[in-house]
């Protein structure tokens, strides 16, 4: 495979003019002496965040900045093993040499010897869990061998590059697929390696799966709001939010004359006051930045129609493909339940239909215990614009109790995890989305499952429950009847599924709210003034979930023919020999399935048109 006919980065002085302006603000991070003015761990990332931050420095030109690298090397220099520190190291050494002090070389090379034998380890191979492990292991492996002559970890570092591409030929997408926040971290390693190495075997293998993954991207990418579409493998706040995420962060740098903000003025000059940077990420502000200036570093190798399939209208288009993950098993302290409660492992299909104003996403199954994953993803464009605030995404949560971490500050791991495992089935632009809660907590206060759609930047021009026009009103009701929703370019129909009630005292089936600047439509199975314990077999069975349709606005005479019409739609949904039975009818689209929620797969679903 050759490197002709493809892009790079370009305009070169746009990617200068990154560097330049991380550096500028290098006394904003960093006392004299290469210390973080923070000492908060999660903000700056640690060794890893530091030198992602010297990338800058060292290529500014600036000599009172190069020297602030040095120091910075030196001071924040650790023994630990850690999964990015050795491509770091390789990629300082390799583009940089020159600039270091020796001494601080001879640091960097002492790391590798004493920790690259870490990347050696088996669970660091493409085998259905995250890739981008795996790829800055090929990387390190590779580069680190032949920069300390060391054959044998060459040898497993294209045993690990083949492994990968073995994976990725039985499936059209990654095992991390279309992860907005991981992606990038995939293409990066991969391209340096291509850059770098001199083994022609190691060149060949990386270029491969450096494709596969901007295939990945480009299918997934809505380059009408210049945002990734669902549904995603491993998501932050940043990326289910509609902000600027890694892979936004990555593909503004890369085109910037295909988006309708500069980057560098949100990261640099706005900063703390942009509104398209997310709150929990602008709490991490300069470990968030540094990952721009890591990103754009190489020298990527990505084909001209792959670039052009980034920003084409996929309007009417469906993109299907297949991918693989691993196993998750937890202990289950619940009466009844074995040793452990196992998940997985999955091949399932990946689903992102186009419409002319929004996207809709599903993934068949968990990815692992979902905890990351996004199994549905609406984006709805509210703005003819290539920016994430000129649209809304719609995304589904189920959780316990009162751990519904909406508000910025109580994301301390900048995710909104999931705890129930989903199943989906999607035909164009419907989907059914079924529910069962993970059995690991055995104090219950409540469980529901919330479907949430920020509004930060806009809101909806009506929701309807049934006939009820909330009219900005909060609603509880002890009725399911479906959700109707005027985006304006948009409409937007949720049908509620609650096939297992497990008790209810406050008659609240159904809550619509305005909180925390989401819009939180929520599905109860439990409510209880007081916490109560059930069984292995209750939580394992509490079937919940809904089915959503989007539709342009146009393809209807008016919101109320499509609001009357959804009250139309047929559902079925019971619980037979062990096995949920769901079926959904309506406007000539038919979803229909059957699993026991015992085990990972479905029976069978399908989705098609009547």
């Amino acid at each position: 495979m050759t490197t002709t006919h493809t892009h790079t980065i370009q305009p070169a002085h746009y990617r200068q003019a990154i560097f330049d302006a991380h550096t500028r603000i290098r006394h904003d991070i960093w006392d004299a002496n290469g210390q973080y003015l923070s000492n908060d761990g999660m903000s700056t990332g640690g060794y890893r965040g530091a030198m992602m931050h010297v990338l800058a420095y060292l290529h500014s030109k600036d000599e009172q900045a190069i020297e602030l690298a040095n120091r910075i090397l030196l001071t924040n220099y650790t023994n630990s093993p850690c999964h990015f520190a050795p491509s770091l190291i390789m990629e300082i050494l390799l583009e940089h040499e020159a600039l270091l002090k020796p001494d601080i070389k001879d640091l960097l090379v002492a790391y590798l010897k004493r920790n690259l034998s870490y990347m050696v380890s088996d669970d660091l191979q493409c085998h259905g869990y995250n890739d981008n492990h795996p790829h800055k292991a090929e990387h390190a492996l590779i580069l680190g061998g032949e920069f300390l002559n060391q054959p044998s970890y060459i040898d497993v570092g294209l045993k690990r590059l083949d492994q990968a591409i073995t994976v990725f030929k039985r499936n059209d997408f990654p095992s991390e697929y279309n992860s907005p926040n991981y992606l990038p971290v995939s293409l990066k390693p991969l391209a340096e390696l291509v850059n770098h190495t001199s083994n022609s075997q190691a060149r060949d293998m990386a270029m491969q799966l450096e494709q596969v993954h901007w295939h990945d991207l480009a299918e997934h990418f809505d380059g009408r709001v210049g945002l990734p579409t669902g549904p995603f493998s491993r998501g932050y706040a940043s990326d289910y939010r509609g902000t600027i995420s890694n892979t936004v962060m990555l593909i503004a740098a890369m085109f910037p004359d295909k988006f309708d903000f500069d980057v560098i003025d949100e990261m640099y000059v706005k900063q703390y006051d942009s509104t398209r940077i997310d709150p929990a990420d602008k709490a991490r502000l300069p470990f968030y930045q540094s990952h721009l200036v890591w990103y754009i570093t190489p020298t990527y190798h990505l084909p001209q129609a792959t670039a052009k399939r980034i920003f084409e209208d996929k309007s009417g288009q469906t993109v299907i493909g297949q991918i693989e993950s691993g196993v998750v098993s937890r202990a289950c302290p619940l009466e009844g339940a074995p040793q452990q409660h196992v998940m997985g492992p999955r091949s399932g299909s990946i689903t992102t239909h186009y419409g002319k104003h929004y996207s809709l996403g599903t993934a068949q199954y968990s990815w692992l215990d979902g905890k990351q994953a996004h199994g549905m993803i609406a984006t709805i464009h509210q703005q003819n614009k290539t920016t994430p605030d000129a649209a809304a995404n719609y995304y589904t949560r189920l959780f316990y109790n009162e751990e519904a971490p909406l508000l910025p500050e109580e994301l301390p791991t900048h995710c909104f995890n999931d705890m129930g495992e989903y199943r989906t089935v999607q035909h164009r632009h419907a989907a059914m989305v079924l529910y069962n809660p993970h059995p690991f907590t055995t104090s219950v206060q409540r469980i529901r499952t919330g479907i949430f759609r920020p509004l930060w930047h806009h809101k909806p021009k009506a929701i309807f429950h049934g006939n009820q026009n909330l009219d900005g009103h909060d609603l509880i009701s002890d009725t399911l009847l479906p959700i109707t929703i005027d985006e304006g370019p948009c409409y937007v129909g949720i049908t509620p599924l609650r096939l297992t009630d497990l008790g209810q005292s406050r008659h609240a089936d159904i809550q619509i709210c305005m909180q925390d600047q989401e819009l939180a439509i929520l599905i109860s199975t439990f409510e209880g003034w007081g916490p109560q314990t059930f069984t292995y077999n209750q939580i394992l069975h509490a079937h919940t979930g809904f089915v959503i349709e989007v539709h342009d606005a146009t393809d209807w005479p008016d919101f109320k023919t499509f609001r009357q019409s959804l009250g139309n739609a047929i559902v079925e949904d019971y619980e037979l020999a062990l096995m949920r039975r769901t079926r959904y009818e309506h406007h000539g689209i038919e979803l229909s399935a059957s699993y026991t929620p015992a085990h990972s797969l479905f029976r069978f679903a399908t989705g098609q048109d009547v």
